[in-house]
């Protein structure tokens, strides 16, 4: 598709389809790996800060097949 070829263009770290599952996978982790190298005494204010986040992410960006 054209919106396909434009976004090759402008390099892959602009890429639009992305599986749903494998993104917030990939969030889950990367905030994880983040809160580690807080400081211990934060680090489980920061984690329930960084998932609620996460959960209103998947929430709005949740797409319904009808």
């Amino acid at each position: 598709s054209p919106e396909q070829i434009n976004t090759s263009d402008i390099g892959f770290d602009y890429a639009t389809e992305k599986d749903p599952k494998q993104f917030n996978n990939t969030l889950i982790k990367y905030k994880e790996n983040a809160v580690r190298y807080l400081d211990t005494k934060i680090q489980n204010t920061m984690r329930y800060l960084a998932t609620e986040k996460i959960k209103q992410i998947i929430d709005t960006n949740t797409q319904y097949i009808t």
